[in-house]
């Protein structure tokens, strides 16, 4: 009798394990079906950019240029200037800081300065690098001394403008070439600008004044 009370027992488990493992493996289907009918999603990638905005360095010479307010009001940021001690020197505002940074952080910089200011509402600067190139170095009485990129041609009028103008109303400039100083009138040159002399790479041009 005993005997026969273990067989039923362990028939009872049996079926119960073979109910189990059955069961199991239909989950296990129904699963592996709803995995497969399920769309995959997609996987999004964030771009990468290839090109980096160069950043200036020192003795980089760049151009200004000012738009979005009157035009006889832009003339004096119309103009090339050349990154020295880590900035740039622009007409009405003075040192901005350039070196290490990208053309377009530079000129957005100019923008806030030139709102903070008062000058303009709505300016926008734009400012492109133009390599490395000879530069003449203008200080004394104007808004905006620094180093102005040479180009063939640059007079000594033309740098002064670049420069952005006096502040005072002195009329004396000298020139610094090679050790030797040249002394030019700014009256004389307005009235016969064939008296305009044409710089040359290192000139030195200092304008009257106090500074």
């Amino acid at each position: 009798m005993a005997r026969i009370e273990c067989l039923i027992v362990m028939c009872i488990f049996g079926v119960m394990f073979l109910f189990a493992a059955g069961f199991a493996n239909v989950q296990g289907l129904s699963e592996r079906k709803e995995s497969l009918a399920a769309p995959r999603r997609p996987t999004f990638r964030l771009p990468v950019p290839k090109d980096t905005p160069p950043k200036l360095r020192n003795d980089d010479a760049v151009r200004m240029k000012l738009v979005g307010v009157p035009e006889d009001l832009t003339g004096e940021f119309k103009c090339e200037i050349v990154v020295g001690h880590g900035s740039i020197t622009v007409p009405m505002i003075g040192k901005v800081r350039a070196a290490g940074h990208a053309p377009s952080q530079v000129a957005a910089a100019i923008e806030r300065e030139l709102i903070a200011k008062k000058l303009f509402t709505a300016p926008r600067v734009s400012l492109e690098r133009i390599g490395r190139v000879p530069v003449v170095t203008i200080r004394g009485d104007v808004r905006a001394p620094g180093r102005i990129a040479w180009i063939p041609g640059l007079t000594l009028l033309a740098a002064y403008g670049a420069s952005g103008g006096a502040s005072g109303w002195d009329d004396n400039f000298t020139i610094t070439r090679a050790g030797k100083v040249t002394l030019y009138s700014r009256k004389s040159i307005r009235t016969d600008p064939k008296l305009d002399p044409k710089l040359e790479p290192g000139d030195l041009i200092e304008v009257a004044g106090e500074y």
